[in-house]
């Protein structure tokens, strides 16, 4: 090795020669911003997808459930909004469906304890369920809706 030349890492790396740090560096830094844009792109291309199938009848729980742990990895703002659109619609769509009413009941649930929907509407959701599938253990917490009880625990 001459003297004076830097070390190489295996990385290709000078690990004397500051310009070359940085060089690669900055390919590395773009490289990222490249593999974040393409990361954005699929996650938006998955959730136009699984929105093609918002009106289209049939069982697509495998489908919803992927889109909505989709949606919640990304933390957006209004992702509970929309959670709660998406499964008003799969109720609607399908409701005949035991497990569409289900997803709707623990989204609004967990609405509830966060404040964010009052008890009406977890009290109507859980009487549609009763309709379709009475055997539900979510059906088990209708009287703790449907009472005049003020507090938000859920038991």
């Amino acid at each position: 090795e001459e003297e004076g030349a830097g070390f190489q890492s295996s990385l290709g790396w000078d690990l004397h020669n500051s310009g070359t740090v940085q060089m690669s560096q900055s390919l590395m830094q773009r490289s990222q911003t490249s593999h974040e844009q393409s990361s954005e792109l699929l996650y938006r291309h998955a959730l136009q997808w699984f929105s093609s199938l918002d009106k289209v009848p049939g069982c697509w729980d495998t489908f919803l459930l992927c889109r909505l742990q989709l949606m919640e990895s990304r933390e957006e703002e209004d992702t509970r909004k929309q959670m709660h659109r998406i499964l008003k619609c799969y109720c609607q769509t399908n409701p005949d469906s035991p497990n569409a009413h289900r997803y709707l009941c623990l989204n609004l649930k967990a609405a509830y304890s966060e404040g964010a929907v009052k008890r009406s509407k977890v009290s109507k959701s859980l009487v549609a369920l009763s309709k379709v599938y009475p055997t539900s253990e979510l059906v088990l917490d209708l009287p703790s809706f449907t009472s005049n009880h003020k507090g938000k625990t859920i038991a």
